[in-house]
Protein backbone atom coordinates (compact mmCIF):
# COMPACT_ATOMS: atom_id res chain seq x y z
CA UNK A 1 0.00 0.00 0.00
CA UNK A 2 2.69 2.56 0.99
CA UNK A 3 4.83 1.75 -2.23
CA UNK A 4 1.81 2.03 -4.43
CA UNK A 5 0.62 5.05 -2.95
CA UNK A 6 3.85 7.06 -3.62
CA UNK A 7 4.23 5.74 -7.06
CA UNK A 8 0.75 7.23 -7.43
CA UNK A 9 2.43 10.69 -6.23
CA UNK A 10 5.20 10.33 -8.76
CA UNK A 11 2.38 9.56 -11.57
CA UNK A 12 0.85 12.69 -10.45
CA UNK A 13 3.73 14.75 -10.41
CA UNK A 14 5.81 13.12 -13.56
CA UNK A 15 3.68 15.76 -16.29
CA UNK A 16 5.45 18.63 -14.71
CA UNK A 17 9.31 17.43 -15.81
CA UNK A 18 10.55 20.76 -13.59
CA UNK A 19 8.67 19.27 -10.08
CA UNK A 20 10.26 15.67 -10.69
CA UNK A 21 12.75 13.97 -12.33
CA UNK A 22 11.53 11.61 -15.30
CA UNK A 23 12.32 7.61 -15.40
CA UNK A 24 15.66 7.08 -15.60
CA UNK A 25 16.72 10.44 -13.89
CA UNK A 26 17.03 11.96 -10.61
CA UNK A 27 17.10 15.65 -9.29
CA UNK A 28 20.81 16.32 -8.30
CA UNK A 29 22.48 19.19 -6.09
CA UNK A 30 25.64 19.63 -8.19
CA UNK A 31 28.06 22.42 -6.65
CA UNK A 32 30.23 22.74 -9.68
CA UNK A 33 30.42 22.81 -13.10
CA UNK A 34 33.29 22.43 -15.52
CA UNK A 35 32.84 24.64 -18.87
CA UNK A 36 34.70 23.13 -21.55
CA UNK A 37 35.35 24.21 -25.36
CA UNK A 38 34.58 21.91 -28.16
CA UNK A 39 38.48 20.80 -27.88
CA UNK A 40 38.00 19.29 -24.42
CA UNK A 41 39.74 22.73 -22.66
CA UNK A 42 38.76 23.93 -19.46
CA UNK A 43 37.66 27.19 -20.06
CA UNK A 44 36.33 28.00 -16.17
CA UNK A 45 35.19 25.98 -13.11
CA UNK A 46 31.61 27.85 -11.90
CA UNK A 47 30.26 27.40 -9.01
CA UNK A 48 26.46 26.56 -8.07
CA UNK A 49 26.28 27.73 -4.52
CA UNK A 50 23.63 30.01 -3.69
CA UNK A 51 22.70 31.42 -0.15
CA UNK A 52 25.14 31.84 3.07
CA UNK A 53 25.75 30.06 5.95
CA UNK A 54 22.90 27.05 6.82
CA UNK A 55 20.69 28.49 3.85
CA UNK A 56 23.33 27.75 1.65
CA UNK A 57 22.65 25.34 -1.44
CA UNK A 58 23.78 24.49 -4.38
CA UNK A 59 21.64 24.31 -7.81
CA UNK A 60 19.41 21.18 -8.86
CA UNK A 61 19.86 19.16 -11.98
CA UNK A 62 18.16 16.59 -13.45
CA UNK A 63 21.08 14.44 -14.70
CA UNK A 64 21.16 10.23 -15.20
CA UNK A 65 20.27 8.10 -12.32
CA UNK A 66 23.30 7.63 -10.06
CA UNK A 67 24.54 4.10 -9.10
CA UNK A 68 24.33 2.20 -6.22
CA UNK A 69 27.83 2.48 -4.84
CA UNK A 70 28.92 -0.15 -2.34
CA UNK A 71 32.82 -0.73 -2.16
CA UNK A 72 33.65 -1.03 -5.81
CA UNK A 73 34.10 0.96 -8.44
CA UNK A 74 30.92 2.43 -10.40
CA UNK A 75 30.44 5.91 -11.69
CA UNK A 76 27.56 7.53 -12.60
CA UNK A 77 26.79 8.85 -16.31
CA UNK A 78 28.44 12.71 -16.44
CA UNK A 79 28.40 13.86 -13.15
CA UNK A 80 30.14 12.47 -9.82
CA UNK A 81 32.97 13.33 -7.19
CA UNK A 82 36.47 14.49 -7.92
CA UNK A 83 37.84 11.18 -7.45
CA UNK A 84 35.91 10.15 -10.79
CA UNK A 85 35.59 13.23 -12.93
CA UNK A 86 39.31 14.52 -11.72
CA UNK A 87 41.29 11.81 -10.41
CA UNK A 88 41.84 13.94 -6.50
CA UNK A 89 40.61 13.54 -3.37
CA UNK A 90 41.15 16.99 -1.80
CA UNK A 91 43.97 18.83 -0.23
CA UNK A 92 46.78 17.78 2.00
CA UNK A 93 47.64 19.99 5.02
CA UNK A 94 50.35 21.21 3.51
CA UNK A 95 48.28 22.89 0.27
CA UNK A 96 49.17 19.85 -2.38
CA UNK A 97 46.68 18.43 -4.31
CA UNK A 98 46.09 14.46 -3.72
CA UNK A 99 45.52 12.00 -6.06
CA UNK A 100 42.89 9.49 -5.06
CA UNK A 101 43.27 5.97 -4.55
CA UNK A 102 42.72 3.89 -7.73
CA UNK A 103 42.62 7.26 -9.36
CA UNK A 104 43.13 5.74 -12.96
CA UNK A 105 40.69 2.51 -12.30
CA UNK A 106 38.11 5.17 -10.99
CA UNK A 107 38.57 7.53 -14.13
CA UNK A 108 38.61 4.86 -16.31
CA UNK A 109 35.57 3.72 -15.16
CA UNK A 110 33.75 7.42 -15.47
CA UNK A 111 35.19 7.50 -19.06
CA UNK A 112 34.15 4.33 -20.06
CA UNK A 113 30.37 5.17 -18.77
CA UNK A 114 30.21 7.34 -21.39
CA UNK A 115 31.33 5.35 -24.26
CA UNK A 116 29.11 2.98 -23.33
CA UNK A 117 26.29 5.16 -24.63
CA UNK A 118 27.54 4.33 -27.59
CA UNK A 119 28.87 7.02 -30.68
CA UNK A 120 26.99 10.03 -30.26
CA UNK A 121 27.47 12.91 -32.53
CA UNK A 122 27.27 15.52 -29.86
CA UNK A 123 29.62 18.30 -29.71
CA UNK A 124 29.24 18.12 -25.53
CA UNK A 125 29.89 14.69 -25.35
CA UNK A 126 32.66 14.45 -27.26
CA UNK A 127 34.66 17.44 -25.15
CA UNK A 128 34.01 16.00 -22.27
CA UNK A 129 35.31 12.50 -23.53
CA UNK A 130 38.26 14.50 -24.78
CA UNK A 131 38.58 16.23 -21.21
CA UNK A 132 37.75 13.10 -18.92
CA UNK A 133 41.00 11.27 -21.16
CA UNK A 134 43.40 13.81 -19.68
CA UNK A 135 45.84 12.65 -16.79
CA UNK A 136 44.38 13.76 -12.97
CA UNK A 137 47.92 16.49 -13.65
CA UNK A 138 46.89 17.44 -16.65
CA UNK A 139 43.13 18.53 -15.29
CA UNK A 140 44.67 19.72 -12.10
CA UNK A 141 46.72 22.12 -14.25
CA UNK A 142 43.78 22.74 -16.58
CA UNK A 143 41.46 23.86 -14.05
CA UNK A 144 43.48 26.08 -11.58
CA UNK A 145 44.39 28.71 -14.31
CA UNK A 146 40.59 29.29 -15.10
CA UNK A 147 38.93 30.31 -11.58
CA UNK A 148 41.58 29.98 -8.77
CA UNK A 149 38.67 31.03 -5.70
CA UNK A 150 36.32 28.09 -6.99
CA UNK A 151 39.23 25.57 -7.80
CA UNK A 152 40.33 25.92 -3.81
CA UNK A 153 36.61 26.12 -2.94
CA UNK A 154 36.13 22.24 -4.73
CA UNK A 155 39.03 20.84 -2.87
CA UNK A 156 37.93 21.88 0.70
CA UNK A 157 34.26 20.88 -0.22
CA UNK A 158 33.44 17.47 0.98
CA UNK A 159 30.18 17.28 -0.55
CA UNK A 160 31.89 18.05 -4.27
CA UNK A 161 29.88 17.06 -7.12
CA UNK A 162 30.59 17.75 -11.04
CA UNK A 163 29.27 17.62 -14.09
CA UNK A 164 30.25 19.40 -17.79
CA UNK A 165 28.88 22.03 -20.14
CA UNK A 166 29.97 22.70 -23.19
CA UNK A 167 30.54 26.81 -23.57
CA UNK A 168 27.48 28.70 -24.93
CA UNK A 169 25.21 26.52 -24.13
CA UNK A 170 22.47 27.06 -21.29
CA UNK A 171 22.08 23.20 -20.68
CA UNK A 172 24.53 20.92 -18.77
CA UNK A 173 25.89 17.95 -21.37
CA UNK A 174 23.92 15.80 -20.24
CA UNK A 175 20.49 17.64 -20.96
CA UNK A 176 21.40 17.57 -24.57
CA UNK A 177 18.39 16.23 -26.57
CA UNK A 178 20.76 13.99 -28.12
CA UNK A 179 22.43 12.26 -25.09
CA UNK A 180 18.97 12.19 -23.11
CA UNK A 181 17.52 9.90 -26.24
CA UNK A 182 20.20 7.60 -25.93
CA UNK A 183 20.07 7.78 -21.73
CA UNK A 184 16.66 6.70 -22.12
CA UNK A 185 17.22 3.73 -24.26
CA UNK A 186 19.37 2.25 -21.52
CA UNK A 187 16.63 2.87 -18.52
CA UNK A 188 16.14 -0.82 -18.09
CA UNK A 189 18.60 -3.83 -17.79
CA UNK A 190 18.86 -5.96 -20.51
CA UNK A 191 19.78 -8.69 -18.17
CA UNK A 192 16.71 -7.55 -15.48
CA UNK A 193 14.61 -10.85 -14.60
CA UNK A 194 10.90 -10.29 -15.34
CA UNK A 195 8.64 -10.94 -12.68
CA UNK A 196 4.79 -10.26 -11.56
CA UNK A 197 5.34 -6.77 -10.11
CA UNK A 198 3.79 -6.52 -6.37
CA UNK A 199 2.86 -2.59 -6.83
CA UNK A 200 1.93 -2.33 -10.59
CA UNK A 201 0.67 -6.32 -10.65
CA UNK A 202 2.37 -6.55 -14.22
CA UNK A 203 4.95 -8.60 -15.57
CA UNK A 204 7.70 -6.27 -15.87
CA UNK A 205 11.48 -6.46 -15.33
CA UNK A 206 12.72 -6.22 -11.42
CA UNK A 207 14.64 -4.13 -9.95
CA UNK A 208 17.40 -5.91 -8.05
CA UNK A 209 18.89 -3.29 -5.72
CA UNK A 210 16.54 -0.44 -4.99
CA UNK A 211 17.36 3.29 -5.40
CA UNK A 212 18.45 5.00 -1.83
CA UNK A 213 16.05 7.41 0.66
CA UNK A 214 18.02 10.00 1.57
CA UNK A 215 17.41 13.11 3.76
CA UNK A 216 15.82 10.61 6.68
CA UNK A 217 16.83 12.41 10.00
CA UNK A 218 19.71 10.38 11.52
CA UNK A 219 20.20 7.84 8.34
CA UNK A 220 23.46 6.98 6.50
CA UNK A 221 24.39 10.42 4.19
CA UNK A 222 24.57 8.20 1.24
CA UNK A 223 20.82 6.62 1.66
CA UNK A 224 19.09 3.90 3.30
CA UNK A 225 16.25 1.53 1.65
CA UNK A 226 12.88 0.63 2.85
CA UNK A 227 12.76 -2.54 0.13
CA UNK A 228 16.35 -4.28 0.91
CA UNK A 229 17.59 -7.89 1.24
CA UNK A 230 21.32 -8.26 2.04
CA UNK A 231 21.72 -11.60 4.03
CA UNK A 232 20.77 -14.94 3.66
CA UNK A 233 18.52 -14.97 6.51
CA UNK A 234 16.39 -12.57 5.19
CA UNK A 235 15.85 -14.53 1.42
CA UNK A 236 13.34 -17.26 0.84
CA UNK A 237 13.40 -20.02 -1.82
CA UNK A 238 17.08 -19.41 -3.17
CA UNK A 239 15.87 -15.93 -4.79
CA UNK A 240 18.39 -12.85 -3.92
CA UNK A 241 18.13 -9.79 -3.02
CA UNK A 242 14.80 -7.59 -4.77
CA UNK A 243 13.51 -10.96 -6.39
CA UNK A 244 12.18 -11.91 -2.66
CA UNK A 245 10.17 -8.72 -3.00
CA UNK A 246 9.48 -8.59 -7.03
CA UNK A 247 9.02 -4.30 -7.72
CA UNK A 248 9.23 -3.20 -11.29
CA UNK A 249 12.01 -1.26 -12.39
CA UNK A 250 9.44 1.69 -13.20
CA UNK A 251 7.65 0.95 -10.31
CA UNK A 252 11.03 1.06 -8.26
CA UNK A 253 12.21 4.41 -9.22
CA UNK A 254 8.85 5.57 -8.80
CA UNK A 255 8.38 5.69 -5.38
CA UNK A 256 12.19 6.43 -4.42
CA UNK A 257 11.70 8.88 -6.45
CA UNK A 258 8.40 9.83 -5.18
CA UNK A 259 9.58 9.65 -1.22
CA UNK A 260 13.03 11.39 -2.37
CA UNK A 261 11.05 14.46 -3.41
CA UNK A 262 8.80 14.46 -0.55
CA UNK A 263 11.88 14.62 1.96
CA UNK A 264 14.02 17.16 0.10
CA UNK A 265 14.92 19.99 2.22
CA UNK A 266 12.87 22.45 2.10
CA UNK A 267 9.90 20.35 1.37
CA UNK A 268 6.93 21.70 2.13
CA UNK A 269 5.06 18.18 2.64
CA UNK A 270 7.84 16.72 5.35
CA UNK A 271 8.33 17.68 9.08
CA UNK A 272 10.10 16.07 11.95
CA UNK A 273 8.16 14.65 14.93
CA UNK A 274 11.29 13.53 17.43
CA UNK A 275 13.14 10.75 15.45
CA UNK A 276 10.23 10.06 13.20
CA UNK A 277 10.92 11.76 9.23
CA UNK A 278 7.27 12.54 8.41
CA UNK A 279 5.90 13.47 4.90
CA UNK A 280 2.19 13.96 3.67
CA UNK A 281 0.80 13.62 0.22
CA UNK A 282 -2.88 13.46 -0.94
CA UNK A 283 -4.12 10.80 -3.92
CA UNK A 284 -5.16 14.47 -5.09
CA UNK A 285 -3.37 17.84 -5.35
CA UNK A 286 -4.86 19.49 -1.83
CA UNK A 287 -4.02 22.74 0.28
CA UNK A 288 -3.82 20.02 3.51
CA UNK A 289 -0.48 18.59 2.27
CA UNK A 290 1.10 21.34 2.20
CA UNK A 291 -0.68 23.06 5.32
CA UNK A 292 -0.22 20.16 7.68
CA UNK A 293 3.45 19.99 8.33
CA UNK A 294 3.33 24.07 9.47
CA UNK A 295 0.70 22.90 12.15
CA UNK A 296 2.79 20.09 13.78
CA UNK A 297 5.55 22.20 13.94
CA UNK A 298 7.59 25.08 15.15
CA UNK A 299 8.49 27.22 11.97
CA UNK A 300 12.18 27.36 12.36
CA UNK A 301 13.88 30.93 13.60
CA UNK A 302 14.31 32.62 10.19
CA UNK A 303 11.09 31.60 8.83
CA UNK A 304 9.58 34.93 6.84
CA UNK A 305 5.93 33.80 8.16
CA UNK A 306 5.92 32.61 11.90
CA UNK A 307 2.01 33.08 11.80
CA UNK A 308 1.52 30.34 9.13
CA UNK A 309 0.57 27.42 11.53
CA UNK A 310 -1.85 29.61 13.29
CA UNK A 311 -3.24 30.24 9.94
CA UNK A 312 -3.34 27.12 8.67
CA UNK A 313 -5.56 25.82 11.65
CA UNK A 314 -7.44 28.73 11.61
CA UNK A 315 -8.00 28.03 7.82
CA UNK A 316 -9.40 24.31 8.60
CA UNK A 317 -11.80 25.32 11.31
CA UNK A 318 -12.81 27.54 8.69
CA UNK A 319 -13.60 24.69 6.14
CA UNK A 320 -15.10 22.41 9.02
CA UNK A 321 -17.72 25.35 10.14
CA UNK A 322 -18.27 26.97 6.46
CA UNK A 323 -18.22 23.01 4.63
CA UNK A 324 -15.28 24.41 2.38
CA UNK A 325 -14.57 21.02 0.67
CA UNK A 326 -15.87 19.95 -2.85
CA UNK A 327 -17.48 16.37 -2.69
CA UNK A 328 -13.74 15.30 -4.66
CA UNK A 329 -11.58 16.57 -1.76
CA UNK A 330 -13.96 14.91 0.90
CA UNK A 331 -13.26 11.49 -0.53
CA UNK A 332 -9.66 12.28 -1.26
CA UNK A 333 -7.24 9.66 0.16
CA UNK A 334 -4.35 11.16 2.59
CA UNK A 335 -1.45 9.45 3.67
CA UNK A 336 0.75 10.28 6.55
CA UNK A 337 4.20 8.37 6.53
CA UNK A 338 6.90 8.46 9.14
CA UNK A 339 10.37 7.27 8.87
CA UNK A 340 13.31 6.41 11.06
CA UNK A 341 16.61 5.21 10.02
CA UNK A 342 17.15 1.60 11.19
CA UNK A 343 21.07 0.38 10.36
CA UNK A 344 20.97 0.19 6.95
CA UNK A 345 16.99 0.48 6.51
CA UNK A 346 14.12 2.64 7.29
CA UNK A 347 11.97 1.78 9.72
CA UNK A 348 7.99 2.74 9.68
CA UNK A 349 7.25 4.13 12.39
CA UNK A 350 3.64 5.00 11.23
CA UNK A 351 1.47 5.00 8.17
CA UNK A 352 -2.02 6.64 8.60
CA UNK A 353 -4.43 6.20 5.41
CA UNK A 354 -7.63 8.56 5.84
CA UNK A 355 -9.53 11.28 3.34
CA UNK A 356 -8.86 14.82 3.40
CA UNK A 357 -11.97 15.74 5.30
CA UNK A 358 -11.25 12.88 7.71
CA UNK A 359 -7.70 13.89 8.65
CA UNK A 360 -9.08 18.03 9.20
CA UNK A 361 -11.58 16.81 11.63
CA UNK A 362 -9.00 14.41 13.63
CA UNK A 363 -6.61 17.66 13.98
CA UNK A 364 -9.32 19.88 15.02
CA UNK A 365 -10.24 16.84 17.56
CA UNK A 366 -6.61 17.16 18.91
CA UNK A 367 -6.57 21.22 19.14
CA UNK A 368 -10.01 21.22 20.63
CA UNK A 369 -8.62 18.37 23.44
CA UNK A 370 -5.55 20.27 23.82
CA UNK A 371 -6.73 24.00 24.18
CA UNK A 372 -7.06 25.24 27.77
CA UNK A 373 -6.50 28.75 29.38
CA UNK A 374 -3.01 30.44 28.88
CA UNK A 375 -0.86 33.44 29.03
CA UNK A 376 -1.25 36.17 26.18
CA UNK A 377 2.36 35.46 24.94
CA UNK A 378 1.85 31.96 24.73
CA UNK A 379 1.27 29.76 21.23
CA UNK A 380 -2.96 30.13 20.49
CA UNK A 381 -2.26 26.18 19.02
CA UNK A 382 0.61 23.74 20.36
CA UNK A 383 2.16 21.73 17.94
CA UNK A 384 3.06 18.14 18.54
CA UNK A 385 6.69 18.61 18.23
CA UNK A 386 6.17 21.44 21.21
CA UNK A 387 4.03 19.13 23.69
CA UNK A 388 7.10 16.28 23.19
CA UNK A 389 9.73 18.81 23.53
CA UNK A 390 8.38 19.86 27.29
CA UNK A 391 8.00 16.09 27.60
CA UNK A 392 11.69 15.53 27.19
CA UNK A 393 15.05 16.21 29.56
CA UNK A 394 16.32 19.64 29.10
CA UNK A 395 13.75 20.05 26.30
CA UNK A 396 15.98 18.68 24.17
CA UNK A 397 14.61 16.92 20.59
CA UNK A 398 17.34 14.44 21.24
CA UNK A 399 15.84 13.57 24.48
CA UNK A 400 12.13 12.64 23.31
CA UNK A 401 11.53 8.88 24.59
CA UNK A 402 11.35 7.42 20.41
CA UNK A 403 7.67 5.46 21.43
CA UNK A 404 5.73 8.92 21.74
CA UNK A 405 5.87 10.83 17.98
CA UNK A 406 4.25 7.56 16.92
CA UNK A 407 1.70 6.75 19.14
CA UNK A 408 0.64 10.43 19.14
CA UNK A 409 0.53 10.44 15.67
CA UNK A 410 -1.68 7.82 15.60
CA UNK A 411 -3.91 8.62 18.81
CA UNK A 412 -4.43 11.97 16.65
CA UNK A 413 -5.51 10.68 13.13
CA UNK A 414 -7.64 7.40 14.72
CA UNK A 415 -8.62 9.31 16.78
CA UNK A 416 -8.18 6.99 20.16
CA UNK A 417 -7.04 7.53 23.35
CA UNK A 418 -3.51 9.16 23.79
CA UNK A 419 -1.10 6.41 24.74
CA UNK A 420 -0.83 6.18 29.10
CA UNK A 421 3.08 6.69 28.79
CA UNK A 422 2.06 10.43 27.61
CA UNK A 423 0.28 10.98 30.87
CA UNK A 424 2.48 9.86 32.90
CA UNK A 425 5.43 11.66 31.27
CA UNK A 426 3.94 14.77 31.17
CA UNK A 427 3.18 13.99 35.37
CA UNK A 428 6.80 13.09 35.73
CA UNK A 429 8.25 15.59 34.29
CA UNK A 430 6.29 18.20 36.10
CA UNK A 431 7.13 16.71 39.10
CA UNK A 432 10.65 16.75 38.00
CA UNK A 433 10.81 20.51 37.26
CA UNK A 434 8.32 21.20 39.82
CA UNK A 435 6.64 23.31 37.53
CA UNK A 436 3.22 22.37 35.84
CA UNK A 437 3.90 23.83 32.09
CA UNK A 438 1.45 25.13 29.65
CA UNK A 439 2.23 22.68 27.03
CA UNK A 440 2.27 19.73 29.91
CA UNK A 441 -0.96 20.70 31.18
CA UNK A 442 -2.71 20.86 28.33
CA UNK A 443 -1.31 17.15 26.93
CA UNK A 444 -2.73 16.12 30.58
CA UNK A 445 -6.36 17.67 30.06
CA UNK A 446 -6.03 16.08 26.46
CA UNK A 447 -5.31 12.47 27.80
CA UNK A 448 -7.72 12.65 30.10
CA UNK A 449 -10.70 13.79 27.67
CA UNK A 450 -9.76 11.76 24.98
CA UNK A 451 -9.60 8.46 27.24
CA UNK A 452 -13.10 9.73 28.96
CA UNK A 453 -14.91 9.99 25.40
CA UNK A 454 -13.23 7.03 23.80
CA UNK A 455 -14.31 4.47 27.08
CA UNK A 456 -17.46 6.28 28.30
CA UNK A 457 -19.22 7.09 24.72
CA UNK A 458 -22.83 7.90 26.98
Amino acid sequence: MILQALKEYYDRKASDPDSIAPFGWERKQIPYVIVLDVEGNAVNIESTYEGEGKKKQAKSFIVPEGVKRASGIASNLLWDNPEYVLGISGISKDGVVEIARKADEKTQAFYDRITSLGDIDDQGLKATLKFVSKSPNEKIEDLKKRNIHVWQELLLDKKALITFKLDGASYIVARSEIVKKSVNAQTIPKDAPKRRCLVTNEEAPIKVLHQSIKEVWGGNTSGTNIVSFNLDSFCSYGKKQGDNAPVSVDASFAYTTALNKLLEKGSPNRFQVGEASTVVWGEKNNELETNLPSIFTEPPKENDDPDRGVEAVKQIYASIKNGGWTDEEKGCRFYILGLSPNAARLAIRFWQVSTVKETSESIIQYFDDIKIVHGSKDSEYLSISKILKSLAVQGKTENIPPFLEGGMIRAIFERTPFPNVLLQAAVCRNRAEQFVSYPRASIIKACINRSTRFYHKN
